[in-house]
């Protein structure tokens, strides 16, 4: 997690991620302490102020980084949220908004497609 632009290992109870489709463990991960997500909405609060301050035009490029780096990590991104969802990964790529992604299906919706 991250507080006020710092890296941080969560310092509540261990969670386990697992693999909706088959309970099968995928990580385990510690969540954050209450102590952590008030000092988080804290830190969000003093920010506030600053950033609606920030021009325009600045956050466009801040968030056009955001979306750039994104872009650049689809693949990974893409491995993570279909393991999270129970999904079939797929690099065949779909067109969103223009562009080329990768798509998943989930298991009922390949069955579906398959049987026509």
């Amino acid at each position: 997690m991250w507080i006020a632009g710092t890296e941080l290992p969560g310092d509540g109870a261990p969670e386990v991620v697992r693999n909706p489709a088959t309970e099968e463990p995928l990580a385990e991960v510690r969540s954050a302490s209450p102590t952590q997500v008030d000092r988080a909405v804290a830190a969000a609060r003093a920010a506030l102020p600053g950033w609606r301050r920030t021009p325009a035009g600045e956050r466009g490029e801040l968030l056009h980084g955001v979306a750039a780096w994104l872009r650049d990590h689809t693949d990974e991104l893409g491995r993570l949220m279909t393991l999270e969802g129970a999904s079939r990964w797929s690099r065949t790529p779909t067109r969103s908004a223009g562009r080329p992604t990768p798509s998943a299906t989930t298991p009922s919706s390949a069955a579906t497609s398959a049987a026509g």
